[in-house]
């Protein structure tokens, strides 16, 4: 019996800030990338996070280049921010968002 999404299987994408090691020189930061990951470990997208910047502004980019109709996003506590729900909404995609105590 299918009854619309409920009976679909659908695919999770992790989207999650990473600093790349052994890359920073003298004057210049490490590169810091947020990637999003499917369930089977498949880097689908990434986006390098501008140095005057910070993985909000990021996640939004990556948000904006990644098809996520259909899929659920989840993101840890960086990404709990109204206009990140609302983009994955807008875009026909359930989320997860991780939040901490603080």
């Amino acid at each position: 019996m299918s009854d619309g999404m409920g009976s679909t299987l659908r695919k999770i994408l992790a989207l999650d800030g990473k600093t790349q090691l052994g890359n920073g020189r003298a004057g210049q930061n490490a590169n810091h990338i947020v990637s999003a990951v499917d369930n089977d470990g498949f880097c689908v997208g990434e986006v390098l996070v501008d140095d005057k910047s910070n993985e909000i502004t990021a996640i939004k980019r990556l948000l904006d280049m990644v098809n996520i109709q259909g899929q659920v996003v989840t993101i840890d506590a960086t990404g709990c921010q109204k206009d990140i729900a609302r983009q994955i909404r807008k875009k026909r995609s359930d989320y997860v968002l991780a939040l901490k105590k603080n």
